[in-house]
């Protein structure tokens, strides 16, 4: 249920409003507060999924439920559409 229908709303437009999240020398630099907003829903939907405790990690959370991270889910998703983009013939690529 959340990969049908919550991970679909949550990826809308990401490749256009999403920055890369990266760790830079003091802290995270890219779209931090939103994947922060965006691991609230997700830790929702997985204890609900995972049927946890209100106290369980979300690490756990997120193993059990068998979805990545909110970080690397992001990052996983803007890195496929710039493969796609790559690989697009010069004839139909958005930027040529």
């Amino acid at each position: 249920l959340f990969t049908g229908l919550v991970i679909p709303w949550m990826e809308y437009a990401l490749p256009v409003w999403f920055n890369l999240i990266v760790d830079g020398p003091k802290r995270r630099k890219g779209s931090v507060g939103l994947a922060t907003r965006l691991a609230k829903l997700q830790r929702i939907a997985c204890k609900i999924a995972a049927r946890g405790l209100r106290t369980m990690v979300t690490d756990a959370l997120n193993y059990h439920a068998h979805i990545l991270p909110t970080q690397l889910w992001l990052n996983l998703v803007a890195y496929k559409v710039a493969a796609c983009l790559c690989t697009l013939p010069p004839t139909v690529h958005p930027l040529a």
